[in-house]
Parts: structure tokens; C-alpha cells; sequence
């Protein structure tokens, strides 16, 4: 069967750096049908009447409504509240997230990164090597900490798989119940108390939406246990900025609340200089680069996805608009 034209594609990727992406898409479709927009100047109208698709990363408000036909939209990163409930895009636009392997495995590796960090002391380690003091710390076993992972669709399982294999005393929280999980996962609002109770580290991996922004708040801090064998609860959001109240954040960490924290996501990006969280105690800040999308990864994947609906068949990876992911 011969493949479909999807004809004229729009690219849009923020404050990437967009040679890569356009490179590796003129690998699978036509260099001539890439049409790349920096999201604040559109392209003309007569080509904006021509596009049916999109590949698109932190579009400013409105730049989706310069093209009357656009069929679905491609996300370039793990995350889709910058695209669903907006203004700008009809109902029947179909947005697909990316689930892809190596996308996976980056989030996990820096996720799990951090739990390791926290569990074995590296910041206080650094510390001392900073000021050239040999201080052995006493250290506890991986199956006596607890670890929670908040959000327990792929990214989750990927990272339960990895820390399960390390001994790690594992529980999960989702929305609705996983009967089938190898860890025991907790469900629903009803049960995030008990969740917390438990949770020694806590892993935010959850999706944006209405629910879940800023569910990382003092009422949560406070619900998370201080007589763990870590001397306190850790935090590890991976997930989006929107999840977490900063300014709560900055005064958990200087009152003890929690005893430190990775940071990859920030409400404004990239984090000003002047911003209070830098200078935290016992903080780890990276610059949004936990899950950083990789073109030659994924671009492949997604122009077959696109393919296959231009096809008619089902898109794999669409987004329930009602629930936000």
C-alpha cells in the first residue's frame, strides 16, 4: 500500500534548538513539507491553509488557530498541558502524546538517579569533600526505605522496575486502581493519605492537570513520615512545575519539613537567577532535562503514528482532552 501524503507539517519546539528536530524530520517526510515556525510569527496564510499537522513544544496562546485544518498535533515532550484546554483548537484535534523508549529510559535513569542520592547522602558527601573532610555517615539498606512514585503509568512502572531490582520498599499512586502491579499502588484521593504516610521518598511522575497542580502543598509536606530510617521525606518531582507550590517548597526544606529535594521543573523557565530555590538547603536543581526529548529517537515513531491515521486508523498514545493526559 502506498503511504500516504500528510503534506505540509508545521514545527514548532519553543526554546529548543530546532536544527535537530528539522534535520531528523526531513528524514521522513519531504525536507519541502517542513514548515518550522519559531510559535510567534505564523507561516503565510495560504500555507497555514495547507497544514493538516503538527509537531508542536510550548506554542504561545493562539498560534494554533492560523490553520483551519489542522487534524492532530504531535507533542514533543512527555507532557501535554501546554496543549490541551486551549482557545485556539477545536474539539476534533486530535493530540498525541509521546510514549517512546528512550524517552522512557532518561526519565527513569535521572529519576532513579536521585532517589540513590538522597538515600545514600551525596549532598552531604559533597559537602564535606568541598571542605576536604573525610566523614563517613551511618547508612541505611535500600528495603528499608520507602519510596512512593506518584503517577503510575509508563514513566512510573519504568521507574518501580528499575528500584524494585535495587530492593527498595516500593508503592505507587494513581488515579485508579492497578490490579495487576507487581508493588502495591494506592488509588484515588481516598487512599493518597496512606500513600504518604509511607512514603520516606516521594517520586512525582504525575500528568498536569485541574486535579494534580500544585498537589505538591504544606498539607501534603506535612503528611509525609519524619521517622523514617532517611531522617525525614525527600522529594523528586520529574513531572511538571505546575505541580508543585514553590514557595511552600522553599519553606519545607528551610524549616525541615523535608529533608531535601531533586527539582527538574520550575512554574517559569529557565529558573531566574535570583530565584530563593537555588540557594535551598540540600537541594538538587537540574534544567528541565530529565526526560530531554531526543529528535532521532522520536521522530520516527511519531511520523508512523501519523501515517497510520492519515490511513484511518487509531492513533496510538491519544489524549483524553477531558481528563488532560
Amino acid at each position: 500500500m502506498t503511504k500516504p501524503d500528510l503534506g505540509k507539517l508545521v514545527l514548532t519546539v519553543g526554546d529548543w534548538s530546532p536544527e535537530g528536530w528539522i534535520a531528523h524530520l526531513g528524514q521522513h517526510v519531504p525536507r519541502e513539507d517542513i514548515i518550522f515556525s519559531d510559535g510567534k510569527t505564523p507561516p503565510s496564510p495560504d500555507i497555514c491553509a495547507q497544514v493538516k499537522y503538527a509537531v508542536a513544544w510550548q506554542t504561545p496562546a493562539g498560534f494554533f488557530g492560523h490553520f483551519p485544518k489542522l487534524e492532530a498535533i504531535l507533542s514533543t515532550g512527555a507532557g501535554v498541558d501546554h496543549l490541551v484546554r486551549r482557545d485556539d483548537l477545536a474539539d476534533d484535534v486530535a493530540i498525541i502524546r509521546v510514549i517512546d523508549p528512550d524517552l522512557t529510559g532518561r526519565v527513569t535513569a535521572w529519576t532513579v538517579m536521585n532517589v540513590i542520592a538522597h538515600h545514600r547522602q551525596a549532598l552531604a558527601y559533597l559537602d564535606s569533600q568541598n571542605r576536604a573532610e573525610w566523614n563517613p555517615l551511618p547508612q541505611t539498606s535500600a528495603p528499608d526505605v520507602r519510596v512512593g512514585i506518584m503517577g503510575f503509568g509508563e514513566l512510573g512502572q519504568s521507574v518501580a522496575a528499575v528500584l524494585k531490582l535495587l530492593g527498595y520498599d516500593l508503592a505507587g499512586w494513581a488515579r485508579n486502581p492497578k490490579p495487576d502491579a507487581d508493588i502495591p499502588v494506592f488509588a484515588g484521593m481516598d487512599q493518597l493519605d496512606a500513600f504518604l504516610a509511607r512514603s520516606d521518598i516521594l517520586i512525582c511522575l504525575l500528568p498536569l492537570t485541574d486535579e494534580t497542580r500544585e498537589i505538591l502543598n504544606a498539607d501534603l509536606f506535612a503528611k509525609l513520615p519524619q521517622d523514617g530510617v532517611t531522617g525525614g521525606p525527600f522529594l523528586i518531582n520529574g513531572g511538571r512545575g505546575g505541580h508543585q507550590n514553590e514557595a511552600v517548597l522553599l519553606k519545607a526544606l528551610q524549616d525541615g519539613v523535608l529533608k531535601g529535594a531533586s527539582i527538574d521543573v520550575f512554574h517559569e523557565e529557565p529558573l531566574p537567577s535570583d530565584n530563593p530555590l537555588w540557594k535551598a538547603p540540600n537541594i538538587l536543581i537540574t534544567p528541565h532535562t530529565a526526560g530531554m526529548s531526543a529528535p532521532e529517537a522520536l521522530l520516527g515513531r511519531m511520523v508512523e503514528n501519523l501515517i497510520a491515521f492519515a490511513s484511518g486508523e487509531a492513533l496510538d498514545n491519544l489524549v483524553d482532552r477531558k481528563a488532560g493526559y
